[in-house]
């Protein structure tokens, strides 16, 4: 209770999101007018000049992964430290609110962000039409190998592969990207209907713009990509290609359908096969088609894209970051705590096996395998686990 006109005591934080050396802090909702939050202290302070209804305000953190086990702070990279007696306090007083034991709590935090996740792979795979029992996860970044093994087993997709140094991975592929520009403008009509001549001059516009941006950006940039991409950008040195957004007539949402070749020409045996790979792409999406319904075209696409040099990863040096190897206690759904393998990254050679329960650490990221995954390290330290008895609910598959 704070008292308007009256100085606020400082309210220490009750908890801090990451867990990590320096923490940093959120409240809400919005502190009455005179009281100041720092957001890096955690700290409440000043004079309400205001009065307000009664609010309960909460600084939250989710560290769910330490309290279970599942991010050793022993072996966290340097500088950074973890502060799992944070994590803890955070966990407990929640449990206390909501008279659950802490870790029962943690687990179900982990257990939901999974299972909202999986519920992410289940739109892109199978409200798409695709089968999850044929793909393959990728689990990168920081957490994400965290999660990716579990994910996987809720979502049905039966392998994961974690790349050579996971947590730096979108950097490393954003320095191999090529450069790309695309160029988007309506066009109305049936796509069988599309007048070649004016849908060829719009596109070799539109192709024209395209190439100036390639050549523009190439001068703005660093003069060292400049170097190496060459010094024009001529029509021989970029890739064009060409999609349409197809729908049925009357429908509200479209489907992107590339020409099936590279390149700015087009021909009527292109449109008939845009309209045909529309059709066959909504069977496979939506698993129906309608038949007497003419395909209509809602805009069209021109991208051009200028290859740049690429370098190459060829393998994940962890053996540098090696702490040992120790056995810990951590907690798995269905499973409870289990005691579990850590052992750094590099520590696992090319060409050997491991199976769960295992932790892995590495500058960047951590990898949990849970009980009943098994998995091999691939050339370039990929590794390649399998999660088909891997049951994250205590459920079968």
């Amino acid at each position: 209770m704070l008292t308007q006109n009256h100085a606020a005591t400082s309210f220490a934080p009750v908890t801090g999101s990451g867990g990590l050396a320096p923490l940093t802090y959120s409240v809400s909702p919005g502190l009455p007018t005179g009281l100041m939050f720092s957001a890096s202290t955690g700290a409440i302070t000043g004079t309400p000049s205001a009065t307000s209804v009664a609010t309960s305000y909460t600084v939250t953190v989710t560290d769910a992964n330490v309290v279970c086990g599942r991010l050793p702070a022993d072996y966290f990279i340097a500088p950074f430290a973890l502060r799992p007696e944070l994590s803890a306090e955070a966990v407990s007083r929640l449990a206390g609110q909501l008279a659950m034991e802490p870790l029962r709590l943690a687990a179900g935090v982990i257990e939901m962000a999974n299972h909202v996740m999986a519920e992410v792979v289940r739109q892109q795979t199978v409200v798409r039409g695709r089968d999850p029992r044929r793909l393959t996860l990728i689990g990168f970044g920081g957490a994400g190998p965290m999660h990716a093994c579990e994910v996987a087993a809720l979502a049905d997709v039966p392998r994961v592969l974690i790349p050579a140094s996971p947590g730096h991975f979108s950097a490393f592929g954003m320095l191999q990207a090529d450069l790309r520009y695309d160029l988007k403008e309506m066009l109305h009509g049936l796509i069988l209907e599309q007048d070649l001549a004016q849908l060829a001059a719009k596109i070799e516009r539109m192709a024209g713009q395209l190439a100036r941006a390639v050549s523009d950006g190439l001068e703005a940039g660093a003069g060292d990509a400049r170097e190496l991409a060459g010094d024009s950008a001529s029509r021989e040195d970029v890739q064009f290609g060409v999609v349409f957004s197809l729908r049925y007539f009357g429908q509200a949402h479209t489907l992107r359908i590339p020409v099936s070749h590279p390149g700015l020409a087009l021909t009527a045996d292109d449109l008939a096969g845009l309209a045909a790979s529309f059709v066959a792409e909504h069977r496979r999406r939506f698993g129906h088609v309608h038949a007497s319904a003419p395909v209509e075209v809602v805009d069209v696409e021109v991208n051009v894209r200028r290859p740049l040099p690429r370098s190459a990863l060829t393998s994940a040096d962890a053996s540098g970051y090696d702490r040992g190897e120790a056995m810990a206690e951590v907690h798995f759904a269905g499973n409870g705590l289990v005691q579990t393998r850590i052992v750094s990254r590099g520590a696992l050679p090319e060409g050997s096996e491991f199976s769960g329960p295992l932790v892995t650490y590495e500058p960047g990221s951590v990898v949990v395998v849970p009980p009943g995954a098994r998995g091999r390290v691939l050339a370039g330290g990929v590794l390649d686990i399998d999660v088909e008895d891997v049951h994250p609910s205590g459920q079968g598959r």
